[in-house]
């Protein structure tokens, strides 16, 4: 398989490559689900920590080195989060 990060660096995290992998799948996760396909440790899964180290971090690195431009918006019931919508757009700049 091609790698599908032209020009990423070391510090492209698996996470960012998993994310940008299933992000062509479905735009929107449970964020329990998204957690378990992720496998993210259990110090990630308290949302705000999961948000600076793995959704942060992701979008990030996917902006950088990849023709995608993505963001997420949080969907919550009452104060909880429940699920995570991303929007995805194609780089015209890359």
């Amino acid at each position: 398989m091609a790698n599908p990060f032209p020009g990423s660096q070391k510090g492209f995290i698996y996470y960012s490559k998993s994310m940008s992998m299933i992000l062509w799948a479905t735009e929107s996760f449970n964020y329990l689900e998204l957690q378990e396909i992720l496998k993210v440790p259990k110090s990630f899964k308290i949302f705000n920590r999961f948000k600076e180290k793995v959704l942060f971090k992701a979008k990030e690195d996917i902006n950088k080195f990849t023709d995608l431009q993505i963001d997420f918006i949080e969907k919550k019931l009452a104060k909880k989060v429940v699920s995570i919508k991303f929007i995805i757009k194609k780089s015209f700049h890359y």
